[in-house]
């Protein structure tokens, strides 16, 4: 998988003298699954909430987990690197940490409310996220360790287009519009 998390709070890159992690995935609209097909999964909620933003870091807190449990909070800061590349780095915080970094929310945006589904298939990490004001499409993503490597969906995925760089489709964009 080729998400890299930072826990030291500041960039990774300027403390171990190494790159700065990144992310390299891949992005597709597709119809819902039946989500009694997916094998061997995981099911977390996630409330993404975005934070105002300067020199073109995209910046965000989430809630994740389930009732069951519990849930967990992360600082997240995202800058574009090239075609489905982003540095990012991440970082768990505390959830009074998360409460206040709630008082810098980008009022302009709502918080993304999803489902997110995690499965592997064919040794490839995949990402579904199901969202509620989309009745019949989701978004999967798939964690590469290059762009270009070779991708296999599995047979319960029913691809509708590319969206990896199709700006409506980062939840960035969801966060405005709240549609598929």
């Amino acid at each position: 998988m080729a998400v890299k998390i930072c826990l030291t709070g500041g960039p990774c890159g300027d403390i171990l003298r190494e790159p700065t992690p990144s992310e390299i995935e891949r992005k597709f609209l597709i119809e819902k699954p039946d989500v009694s097909g997916i094998p061997m999964c995981s099911k977390t909620d996630i409330i993404q909430t975005y934070l105002v933003s300067t020199n073109g870091t995209e910046r965000r807190v989430r809630q994740r987990g389930t009732k069951e449990s519990g849930f967990n909070f992360y600082y997240t800061e995202k800058t574009e690197v090239a075609f489905g590349e982003r540095a990012e780095v991440e970082k768990r915080i505390s959830m009074k940490e998360y409460v206040d970094y709630l008082t810098e929310a980008d009022t302009s945006l709502n918080s993304i409310h999803k489902t997110r589904y995690c499965f592997l298939y064919k040794n490839q990490y995949f990402e579904m996220d199901f969202y509620p004001f989309s009745e019949d499409k989701a978004i999967v993503e798939i964690e590469l360790n290059n762009i270009n490597q070779a991708i296999e969906m599995p047979p319960f995925i029913n691809v509708i287009k590319e969206v990896t760089n199709d700006n409506l489709y980062k939840n960035y964009s969801l966060a405005q519009s709240q549609k598929l």
